[in-house]
């Protein structure tokens, strides 16, 4: 297809001149305002960057199953101009590691995000990590097809947890039946 073709091409030339764009508008921004004045949260909302507060309360709006939560942290990701595509960007790496969490405990994590990750990689089954980054991988591309960014990134989040295996009704999750999920069945005895 021509127009996924050229859309795979034209995507890094205008995130290079948005990125470009970006720094001319922060050297002019914190030019006029005096380097020294300007912190990191201006040149962060300037870029359009993501701050980290919004990808911990997104994992934890998802580890806790709060569709609210959800949404609000999008809001306030888009009261800071940050891109959508970015905040899943910025989430897809957050649940990478998370999942590198998981199976090896001592994986090195971003250490502005460490103790949010590992206290997350306790309280999420590592299936739903990889369904969320399944997920999210699709919402990449979706992102695209929406109305608009924002809606796109919302219906993905969305779609996490609406797909997201509901714990039975003893409250135990997946992981912690699974030994019994394995176990030999009674007919499986009389044959052996």
């Amino acid at each position: 297809n021509d127009t996924v073709a050229t859309r795979r091409v034209l995507d890094p030339i205008e995130r290079i001149s948005e990125i470009l764009f970006g720094l001319i508008m922060v050297l002019t921004f914190t030019g006029a305002l005096n380097v020294a004045k300007a912190g990191r949260a201006d040149v962060r909302e300037m870029l359009g960057s993501i701050d980290n507060s919004v990808i911990e309360n997104i994992l934890a709006a998802l580890v806790q199953g709060d569709a609210h939560g959800l949404l609000a942290a999008v809001a306030d990701a888009s009261d800071h101009n940050a891109d959508p595509e970015g905040v899943l960007n910025d989430l897809l790496f957050a649940l990478h590691r998370l999942a590198l969490l998981q199976v090896a405990p001592e994986a090195e994590v971003d250490a502005d995000r460490a103790d949010v990750l590992r206290n997350a990689a306790g309280r999420v089954t590592p299936e739903d990590v990889q369904l969320f980054y399944q997920i999210g991988l699709h919402g990449r591309r979706d992102i695209a097809l929406a109305p608009d960014a924002r809606s796109g990134l919302e219906m993905t989040l969305l779609r996490m947890l609406a797909f997201r295996p509901a714990a039975p009704a003893d409250g135990t999750r997946a992981t912690e039946r699974a030994p019994a999920a394995h176990a030999r069945h009674p007919r499986d005895h009389e044959h052996a």
